[in-house]
């Protein structure tokens, strides 16, 4: 049967499981923070000097670098790996893998955070921007119409 280790100068808030590995080790890097409700499951192995906020979510098998920050309500789906000194931004989903040092992600499913905040801004103007192809959808319609009734079709 598998083991939990948690290092030195550790701080786990209440309300937090550590699940134990199911073979091998479960690893808490020295000087990490869990905040309240934060949840490890087997086999994962956690960095130095972590820190994760409120809710945060670590499916098994996932192994995080040092210096790595998670944002309240992260969820980590299993057997990822996350490079040292990344930092995911709040309520982010991870499905996989991110190995480039020191980025930040967003979104969910998470990605760059440039790219991500850019596609949020774009959805954001969705609306406005269905109601002008709408009407300019309209004007062509008219348009074509008015061209059809005078017998004057489109040049050929």
């Amino acid at each position: 049967m598998g083991i939990a280790v948690i290092e030195d100068d550790v701080d786990i808030g209440s309300n937090s499981t550590i699940c134990r590995a199911t073979a091998g080790e479960t690893r808490i890097g020295r000087g990490t923070i869990l905040d309240c409700h934060v949840h490890i499951a087997h086999n994962c192995v956690v960095g130095e000097n972590g820190a994760f906020a409120c809710g945060v979510a670590i499916a098994g098998s996932t192994k995080i670098g040092k210096d790595v920050t998670l944002a309240g309500q992260v969820g980590i789906a299993g057997h990822a790996k996350i490079a040292d000194g990344v930092t995911i931004l709040a309520q982010s989903g991870i499905a996989g893998s991110h190995s480039k040092p020191g980025e930040v992600f967003f979104g969910s499913p998470a990605t760059e955070r440039k790219d991500a905040l850019r596609r949020w801004a774009a959805v954001g103007r969705l609306p406005k921007l269905l109601e002008d192809f709408r009407k300019l959808r309209d004007e062509i319609q008219r348009i074509q119409e008015r061209l059809g009734e005078g017998g004057n079709g489109p040049p050929e």
